[in-house]
């Protein structure tokens, strides 16, 4: 398996924006590397807690919401 190596150089005083860099290579690595990223970080937090990995899930709220009669 062949890995893609990319770097980003910064110099002190230059006026490029520093996170061009991130949005260009996110953008790139597409949406199904953002999610995967992103439960990969929740896997290690989870795991730092103490807490099963196997048993995270996504937050959801519920809201009931009724209607006034009247």
């Amino acid at each position: 398996m062949s890995r893609e190596i990319i770097e980003n150089v910064l110099r002190r005083g230059d006026k490029k924006d520093e996170r061009s860099f991130d949005r260009d290579f996110w953008k790139k690595a597409g949406t199904e590397a953002i999610f995967s990223a992103a439960w990969e970080m929740t896997a290690e937090v989870s795991s730092i807690r103490g807490q099963n990995v196997g048993q995270s899930r996504l937050q959801r709220n519920i809201q009931t919401i009724k209607r006034r009669r009247g």
